[in-house]
């Protein structure tokens, strides 16, 4: 315990504790509470200077590694927003080119639906007319046949008129 005199405070330097410490010099309790906290602050950090530039360094080091990831960060979003301006750009192209040939596609299949229609007509004639081709061939055909039916008949009848005039003549 340390005493100034009889009307001042008394102060245990070990526990920190004040009595009557408004009178001692004029100052109040916030401030001297604060110069006493400084003061061993100052103590420790004087005892190991190198610690404390060591701690300096590593808050400096801290700020440096969130600023660092901070900058990094805002890279990514802006590389991330120029892409996908990038890519939306592309999306409309292709949008444009692949409406432009639907279009076309939807184009051709019209006229082809049209031609189908207009050479509908003329596609009933040429199957008429092959249907014709097909029975007038089975017609010939059979006239062919038949033909041949009477050449054969009528070799026989050749040859047995022949062998009759043999006959009468011999």
């Amino acid at each position: 315990m340390y005493v100034l005199n009889d009307e001042c405070a008394q102060i245990d330097i070990c526990n920190f504790k004040t009595r009557n410490f408004d009178s001692v010099f004029g100052i109040n309790k916030l401030i001297m509470r604060t110069l006493v906290a400084l003061c061993l602050v100052a103590a420790v950090f004087a005892i190991d200077t190198n610690k404390f530039a060591v701690l300096l360094q590593t808050g400096t080091r801290g700020n440096d590694a969130v600023e660092s990831v901070y900058n990094l960060l805002r890279d990514l979003k802006t590389e991330n927003v120029n892409v996908q301006a990038a890519a939306d750009k592309k999306n409309n192209t292709d949008e444009e080119i692949f409406s432009q040939v639907i279009g076309d596609l939807t184009n051709v299949a019209s006229l082809n639906k049209q031609q189908w229609e207009r050479l509908g007509a003329v596609r009933t004639d040429v199957e008429a007319q092959v249907r014709d081709g097909y029975s007038w061939l089975a017609w010939a055909e059979a006239r062919l046949a038949e033909i041949e039916r009477r050449n054969a008949q009528l070799q026989d009848q050749r040859c047995w008129a022949n062998g009759l005039f043999c006959q009468i003549i011999g």
